[in-house]
């Protein structure tokens, strides 16, 4: 097996789901497409386009 690699979630639930449930997504900031934001990737995406993200941290 390859190292261990110890990951720290960020405040509240990770996101693995999709955006509708993540810390990182602000649903009332919506672009001309009725996207919602994301503070993490710094883009608009709808909640079902991005399945999982990479919002963590290494420690």
């Amino acid at each position: 097996m390859g190292e261990k690699v110890k990951v720290k979630i960020p405040a509240g639930i990770f996101c693995g789901g999709n955006c509708s449930d993540c810390i990182y997504y602000e649903p009332r900031n919506r672009d001309g497409n009725g996207r919602g934001y994301c503070n993490y990737y710094g883009s608009h995406y709808y909640p079902s386009e991005r399945q999982g993200c990479l919002s963590y941290k290494r420690i």
